[in-house]
């Protein structure tokens, strides 16, 4: 699980991202998560939590099991991506895979202050 932590992840956005192995659509957007120019934008910014939708080791930022995240936040396909406001109120959720560019942009128009501080105009690297 790759769950990259800040001094703040309680007050931050929460970017759920619910896979499950064999899913290749769910391996392009594990390649643009890690990605070196992702990983720098969501920092400080946002908690990324990865969930494989069949785990059942507890998640502790959620205090649940893969298959009980799945349930709860009606996760039926993957990869799915949900962007939690604190509070765990639902801001966003992207069902099914997109481009390096475009989750670039939906990071930049849906978590709160990014676009502000962190330049948001840039052109990205296709992966």
């Amino acid at each position: 699980m790759f769950v990259p932590m800040t001094a703040h992840a309680d007050s931050e956005t929460k970017v759920l991202f619910f896979y499950h192995d064999g899913c290749p659509w769910c391996a392009k957007m594990d390649r643009i998560l890690r990605d070196p120019e992702m990983v720098s934008l969501l920092s400080g910014h946002a908690q990324l939590i990865k969930i494989n939708v069949e785990g059942r080791q507890m998640i502790p930022s959620l205090q649940q099991t893969g298959i009980g995240a799945a349930h709860e936040f009606k996760v039926y396909g993957t990869p799915t991506i949900i962007f939690m406001a604190p509070g765990k109120k639902e801001i966003l959720r992207v069902p099914g895979a997109l481009s390096k560019e475009d989750f670039w942009d939906v990071v930049c128009e849906y978590i709160p202050g990014i676009k502000r501080e962190k330049g948001c105009a840039k052109v990205v690297g296709a992966l």
